[in-house]
């Protein structure tokens, strides 16, 4: 059984990262975590991004970066399933309530 949830910074748009975490419990049959997984952000920078995953999810010390310039380079395919969850992560900020 996998102990370690996945987790990813990845900078989409120059100065604007996200961090994309799998789900828990993990499903252990998929083949790309990336689709059971949630995005939060964006953040103007990686500390901010990094700070808030601190903050807000435990057992993610280590984890992946994504930089723009390796996502830049990425196909169009390969990019899509992460701009579906930081699109979902946009649309949850627009739509909560204000404090």
């Amino acid at each position: 059984m996998k102990a370690v949830l996945e987790c990813l910074l990845v900078e989409p748009i120059k100065d604007e990262w996200y961090y994309i975490i799998e789900n828990a419990p993990p499903n252990i049959s998929a083949w790309n975590w990336i689709d059971y997984s949630t995005a939060y952000g964006p953040f103007p920078n990686i500390d901010t991004a990094r700070i808030h995953l601190k903050t807000n999810h435990s057992n993610f010390d280590n984890n992946s970066v994504m930089e723009f310039n390796h996502f830049s380079k990425l196909s169009e395919h390969k990019k899509e399933p992460y701009l579906d969850l930081m699109r979902h992560s946009i649309l949850k900020l627009i739509q909560s309530p204000i404090k």
